[in-house]
C-alpha cells in the first residue's frame, strides 16, 4: 500500500537521507510506493535544539529512524535515556510520564520509529516549539 504525503508550497521532506523541498507555489500529493524513511521538516529535531531528557530522546529516536545504518549505537542511546528519564520520574512519584517512556520503549522494541517519535511529541510538543510540557520541567533541573 502506497504511502501518500502532502507538502505544502516550500515544504521539506526528508527521504532516506536526501532532502526534498516542494518547489511549486501549489501544494503537492506524493506517493511512496516503497519501503522508505520519511521525515517531514517539521517534525526534524536539530541536535542543539534537544537541550531536555525527553528531547534528547526524541532526537535519539530521530536519528534511529534517520540513519538505519547507525541504529545500534542511536538505540543503546536511546534506551539508556529513556530508562534514567523512567528512574528518574518513579524517583518523582511516578505518574502519566512512566506510561509515555514505557510506551516509548516498546515502540522502539518494535523498531515503529515514526510512532516513537509521536508519542514523544505529545509530551514536548513540535520540535523547535517554545512550549513545553511540565513533565520536561522537572526533568529539566
Amino acid at each position: 500500500m502506497p504511502l501518500s504525503l502532502r507538502l505544502k508550497p516550500g515544504e521539506r521532506l526528508i527521504v532516506n537521507g536526501a532532502v526534498l523541498r516542494n518547489g511549486s507555489p501549489r501544494a503537492i500529493e506524493l506517493e511512496l510506493l516503497n519501503h522508505v524513511t520519511t521525515l517531514h521538516e517539521r517534525d526534524l529535531m536539530l541536535p542543539e535544539d534537544a537541550i531536555t531528557p525527553l528531547q534528547r530522546l526524541y532526537f535519539a529516536v530521530q536519528m534511529m529512524h534517520l540513519e538505519p545504518e547507525q541504529e545500534l549505537v542511536h538505540r543503546r542511546s536511546a534506551i539508556d535515556l529513556a530508562a534514567l528519564i523512567y528512574a528518574e520520574t518513579m524517583q518523582q512519584g511516578g505518574g502519566p510520564l512512566c506510561e509515555t517512556i514505557s510506551d516509548v520503549i516498546t515502540l522502539i522494541g518494535e523498531r515503529a520509529y515514526p510512532a516513537a517519535l509521536r508519542r514523544l511529541r505529545r509530551e514536548i510538543g513540535k520540535p523547535g516549539d517554545s512550549r513545553t510540557a511540565q513533565a520536561q520541567h522537572a526533568l529539566a533541573k
